[in-house]
């Protein structure tokens, strides 16, 4: 896990925890001096920070874990303040929100290929790359994105947007929390699908995956317990 460090005078450091050993394995390395970090996202052994305040526009900062060094800095917009998130994708892309533009940068190179300002003045969002789909959330409002050229398409008013693997949208929205759900196959809808030739069980998008077999085991030692509970157990004493 990749953590962040801010100092109240300015600077920040990122270090990495490890759920393993319950240890920090990396310990933290000053990565600016005059700015603070405010978003994270990690690909490929590089932890990319998004940086707020300093001299000039925000930063991207990427830290390499293996050396424990900043190998490249990259400014999406020299007049953004603040890098609210960060999502990295597989393919060596780094999607980002600087105030209210989106942005899309080139990991080997650093260097920003997309662009999109969708307001001049508003409050800052969040990115979201879910399945291969890119969700944002830019001034109170949320769209899908276009990966490839940024064309997007209005959702709903809100912001903090998340997606589950359903594709479900959670937000909020004049301080309540609410949720779009997304069109399913019924088996999937009733909390049941089938994978593979197993089943796929579902708790509130927390699932868990068991075999047709112990499925089948399960309900035939389910009764038999309740048998078991309810039966006085007795002592022979000769």
């Amino acid at each position: 896990i990749a953590f962040a460090l801010n100092s109240r005078t300015g600077g920040a450091a990122v270090g990495v925890y490890s759920t393993v050993s319950r240890s920090v394995v990396a310990t933290p390395v000053t990565v600016s001096a005059d700015q603070q970090i405010v978003s994270l996202a990690y690909a490929h052994g590089v932890v990319y920070a998004g940086m707020t305040g300093g001299s000039g526009g925000a930063a991207v900062v990427a830290y390499d874990v293996t050396t424990k060094q900043v190998i490249d800095t990259s400014v999406p917009s020299s007049n953004a303040h603040r890098i609210d998130s960060l999502a990295a994708s597989d393919a060596g892309v780094l999607y980002g929100v600087a105030d209210t533009t989106l942005f899309a940068i080139d990991t080997d190179t650093m260097n920003v290929v997309k662009r999109k300002s969708f307001y001049a003045t508003g409050a800052t969002g969040n990115v979201v790359l879910a399945d291969g789909k890119l969700t944002a959330s830019i001034a109170g409002k949320i769209y899908n994105v276009n990966p490839q050229d940024f064309k997007s398409d209005y959702l709903m008013n809100g912001s903090h947007v998340a997606v589950n693997s359903f594709g479900d949208y959670y937000y909020s929205r004049d301080g309540g929390l609410y949720r779009k759900l997304m069109p399913r196959e019924a088996s999937a809808a009733s909390g049941i699908r089938s994978v593979g030739g197993g089943v796929n069980l579902s708790l509130i998008d927390l699932r868990f995956g068991i075999s047709s077999a112990m499925l089948i085991l399960a309900i035939i030692a389910i009764p038999v317990l309740k048998l078991h509970w309810h039966r006085p157990t007795y002592v022979l004493r000769r």
